[in-house]
């Protein structure tokens, strides 16, 4: 089994989507210690991340990930 080791200090702005592309920006927030970020008070059923600032040693990743929430949920691992 692989083992996990968390990339932390990235630096990511949540953005609302529109059809798969950022829109209005919704909040910042960096990864912490335990490799999570979490965005709270989200309203939107579509939303997206993209990267800010790279963690040391790693490169700046310029991608939008577009993300759709189920109505039923309250939360989303990026993970899975």
């Amino acid at each position: 089994m692989t083992e996990h080791i968390p990339v932390t200090g990235t630096k990511n702005r949540l953005f609302t989507a529109v059809n798969g592309k950022a829109g209005a920006k919704i909040d910042e927030k960096v990864v912490d210690d335990d490799g999570v970020v979490t965005f709270e008070n989200i309203s939107d059923s579509q939303y997206g991340y993209k990267e800010l600032e790279a963690s040391d040693g790693y490169i700046l990743d310029t991608n939008f990930y577009p993300i759709i929430r189920e109505s039923n949920k309250s939360s989303k691992n990026l993970q899975d």
